[in-house]
């Protein structure tokens, strides 16, 4: 069973030499191949600045919690209410 662009193609290429056929076949796979590679790569740059973006959020809430956290913290209340930190060489 023979779909009709298949029997077109196999009319146009009837008479090319088979080195000719080799080439085109080989080249179609290339052309194949770096398409795919530049969607992959475009892809991968659309993720990386998604990350950078989701990084950059989360930076921005963890130091909200920190000051939070710094502020409620016992040990650092205890240690103001002594009089601050004691550095010992």
């Amino acid at each position: 069973m023979k779909t009709p662009f298949l029997s077109s193609l196999m009319r146009l290429t009837a008479n090319w030499k088979v080195v000719a056929k080799i080439t085109a076949g080989f080249g179609s796979v290339i052309a194949v191949f770096i398409i795919v590679l530049a969607l992959s790569f475009w892809n991968f740059v659309t993720i990386d600045h998604e990350v950078e973006e989701m990084e950059s959020a989360v930076i921005e809430l963890s130091h909200g919690y920190r000051d939070q956290i710094l502020e409620d913290d016992p040990c650092r209340l205890r240690i103001r209410a002594k009089g601050g930190y004691e550095i010992r060489n």
